[in-house]
């Protein structure tokens, strides 16, 4: 048994090691601009789209609500979280990751402007 266990140790030993993945299923590439053609008079030519983004969406999740009361009312703050452990504690009105401006905090929902596209995301406790 002993010499079956160390004949294979040595086969393992010189066995070749896994390839590296060439691709994250969990991470979505950059989008391509969109390009269409303009006719002239003569030959059409190729122009970019204004206004269409190139920086792909960030992934946010919003992960809780806090509540505080002031004079003026309950000021609420929310917890959003995005990739690489980042966290985000933003009030109404704040900007963050220099995309995204906070609409609205709710007690279940905020609301967020991207300040690239123009358009509004919300998103939903879970």
């Amino acid at each position: 048994m002993q010499s079956q266990a160390g004949r294979l140790r040595t086969r393992l030993a010189a066995a070749p090691a896994p390839d590296p993945p060439r691709r994250n299923p969990f991470v979505f590439g950059a989008r391509e601009r969109a390009v269409h053609a303009v006719a002239t008079s003569s030959r059409p030519r190729v122009v970019d789209r204004p206004g269409v983004p190139v920086v792909p969406d960030l992934v946010i999740e919003l992960v809780g609500v806090a509540e505080q009361k002031t004079g003026d009312g309950t000021k609420r703050t929310a917890m959003l979280t995005a990739p690489g452990d980042q966290l985000f504690m933003v009030s109404e009105g704040q900007a963050f990751a220099d995309r995204y401006r906070v609409s609205a905090v709710g007690p279940d929902a905020v609301e967020l402007q991207d300040l690239v596209t123009g358009s509004t995301r919300r998103l939903a406790l879970r």
